[in-house]
């Protein structure tokens, strides 16, 4: 979706330097971002935000086959860990610093080691199969690498992250 005018775009809201109409390229030299088309307006528009929606809403389709009696035990553990990614990343996008930010994209990367360490054990106790347990598995690992480089560029950029509010007197 277009940006609504007047809004700026957040600065350092991705995770992989991509090409296409929605990507973010870091521009190493000067050490600033550049948008391409379409500019990052909330949470929503950041491709680690929609990987980790991704990762939730499989888990949620795993976690439909597991014993009924594990529905207090690994079925919540998993969906929490894959709701928990994607929470403190929308979090951490609207918080006032860098430090904060970062905070929260370091929580976001336990839960998916949370949810990598709950899909194993589902495998290894028989619930699902090596094909789910290495589709997931690969998808969360991208999603860990996707958390890392964000919040390592958003640490190493000279210009502090602050989130641009309203703030009208």
């Amino acid at each position: 979706s277009a940006t609504p005018a007047g809004k700026s775009p957040h600065r350092l809201g991705f995770a992989l330097p991509q090409t296409g109409p929605r990507s973010l390229v870091l521009d190493q030299t000067k050490r600033r971002t550049t948008m391409h088309k379409n500019k990052i307006s909330n949470f929503r528009d950041l491709k680690v935000w929609q990987q980790g929606k991704s990762i939730v809403i499989e888990t949620y389709k795993l976690s439909q086959n597991l014993p009924k009696h594990e529905t207090y035990g690994l079925v919540s553990q998993m969906r929490r860990a894959a709701i928990s990614i994607i929470s403190n990343i929308a979090e951490g996008y609207n918080r006032q610093k860098t430090g904060e930010y970062t905070h929260f994209l370091n929580y976001a990367l336990g839960s998916c080691a949370e949810l990598e360490t709950q899909i194993e054990i589902s495998h290894d106790l028989g619930y699902i199969n090596s094909q789910a347990l290495t589709s997931l598995n690969n998808i969360i690992l991208h999603e860990s690498r996707m958390l890392k480089k964000l919040s390592s560029n958003l640490r190493n950029s000279k210009k502090p992250y602050t989130k641009n509010h309203d703030r009208r007197s």
